[in-house]
């Protein structure tokens, strides 16, 4: 989602878009307490950890991105 794209939306798209962001933001949240408490567990080896730990700050990267498109 770009910036020119935000502007084209109603209010009632960008409250629903943030909704959804705030949602997402919750669930990468939650499954990176999941992912530590996995490892802490030694459920998954390191490099598991180390390869969806990289995953998650991605996708965490992203979220951010589009929350502050959604804020301007």
């Amino acid at each position: 989602m770009s910036e020119a794209e935000v502007s084209m939306l109603s209010e009632a798209e960008v409250i629903g878009l943030r909704i959804e962001t705030r949602a997402w933001s919750r669930e990468i949240r939650r499954c990176m307490i999941e992912l530590v408490n996995n490892r802490i567990a030694k459920r998954i080896t390191h490099e598991e950890y180390i390869a969806s730990r990289a995953a998650a700050l991605d996708e965490r990267a992203e979220c951010d991105r589009r929350t502050a498109l959604l804020n301007r």
